[in-house]
């Protein structure tokens, strides 16, 4: 699951509305909302952004929560110009984007240890011409 995280939140890539879009420090994520509480989306997501954090050397992580209800509204606005658009997007719906030309192909973004443990049918379901 990490993996397919990975992958599918570093597929995006142009900037943020804020002083963040062209800090090469930071890194602007747009996520849904799955569930509240302790244990709910905000939750784990800052526990999985913590442990990169401390990893990455000092790259910043800008999280930001969207209701499936309110999310795909939310993406239209952001991708209106490149200083909005979010760094990382996680949604499902994403084969526009890709098709046109919005996403970087896995292999420029990820390396290829990572690539050979995504789940076959994952990566199937995942490519657009045969590629990721």
């Amino acid at each position: 699951m990490l993996t397919a995280a990975t992958l599918a939140i570093t597929s995006c890539g142009f900037g943020s509305d804020d002083d963040s879009a062209n800090d090469p420090n930071t890194i602007n994520l747009l996520v849904p909302s799955y569930s509240d509480g302790a244990n709910g989306t905000k939750a784990l997501w800052d526990k999985i952004i913590a442990g990169f954090e401390a990893q990455s050397g000092g790259v910043t992580v800008n999280l930001q929560i969207e209701s499936w209800n309110s999310i795909n509204d939310v993406v239209r606005t952001k991708l209106q110009s490149q200083d909005s658009t979010p760094d990382i997007l996680n949604i499902d719906a994403y084969s526009s984007f890709a098709t046109d030309g919005m996403l970087y192909p896995a292999t420029d973004i990820v390396s290829p240890s990572v690539i050979s443990d995504i789940q076959p049918a994952f990566a199937k379901n995942a490519s657009i011409d045969g590629t990721q």
